[in-house]
């Protein structure tokens, strides 16, 4: 099983790469290659990907989200899950390198940060925790398309500003159609952030009776709340254009922050 593994390790990385090289391609080359084949070396990276998160569950035995490499690989295939469903709703495929380069790259070092066969606690290993954690992850999936959109969108009002025509002017969607996407996902990136404590604060009381979030603990709904706000702006209130998109790249380095400060641990 172990070589089963690393075996899978390292064909993930090979199409992942295969990917990126594509859309790279497709994206950079003028002569307008074929778009088809992405999608589908895309879709085998990704069944790729699920065999081998099947693996370290069988491996561990428990679902595969229980160390840093563990959610990164999660949180990996949960972005390119959410490109394929915007590739899919907006019969484009000229966004792929933005998502899935950084994809690749992160695929990469969850590999490289995984071990095969890791202990946790018991309590660490039921379906409440994980799927906790899963949620969590579709959150921060959810808003990093957002982000990449959105700095998409950056990218091209810049490029018609200056009068730049150059490839990212001419591949680009338009400027309207970018920012859509932008706020479905972050509908989308709150509708899990504020599940996601839910489940947490349920996991806990199962575990730790009584015991409820602390002040800190609160920051994650702070997020939730500012994030919702800019969608709900743009949506009825005509706050839209640079404004929106540089806010959406505030809520997501917001979102990292509460990561990165640990301000919603359970």
């Amino acid at each position: 099983m172990i070589h089963a593994f690393y075996v899978l390790s390292l064909l993930v990385v090979i199409f992942y790469g295969l990917t990126a090289v594509q859309y790279w391609q497709l994206f950079f080359n003028e002569e307008q290659p074929k778009s088809k084949g992405q999608s589908y070396t895309l879709i085998a990276a990704l069944t790729l990907h699920t065999c081998l998160l099947a693996t370290l569950s069988c491996l561990n035995g428990r679902y595969p989200v229980g160390t840093p490499g563990e959610w990164l690989l999660v949180c990996t295939w949960l972005v390119a899950t959410v490109h394929l469903i915007t590739e899919f709703l907006s019969k484009s495929k000229l966004l792929g390198i933005f998502s899935l380069l950084p994809t690749f790259l992160g695929v990469l070092l969850a590999v490289i940060m995984i071990e095969p066969v890791s202990s946790l606690p018991e309590k660490y290993k039921g379906a409440i925790f994980s799927m906790h954690i899963v949620v969590s992850l579709a959150a921060y999936a959810c808003f990093a398309i957002a982000s990449i959109v959105s700095s998409m969108y950056i990218l091209l009002f810049n490029k018609l500003k200056q009068k730049r025509f150059d490839v990212f002017f001419r591949k680009l969607p338009s400027l309207d159609e970018l920012e859509g996407h932008a706020t479905t996902w972050v509908y989308l990136g709150c509708l899990f952030l504020i599940i996601a404590p839910c489940i947490g604060w349920f996991w806990v009381q199962q575990h730790d009776p009584g015991e409820g979030m602390n002040p800190r603990e609160l920051g994650i709904f702070i997020v939730a709340f500012i994030s919702l706000t800019v969608a709900l702006l743009r949506s009825f209130f005509n706050f839209r254009g640079m404004r929106f998109a540089l806010s959406v790249l505030v809520c997501f380095v917001l979102l990292a922050l509460t990561q990165l400060l640990n301000v919603h641990g359970f």
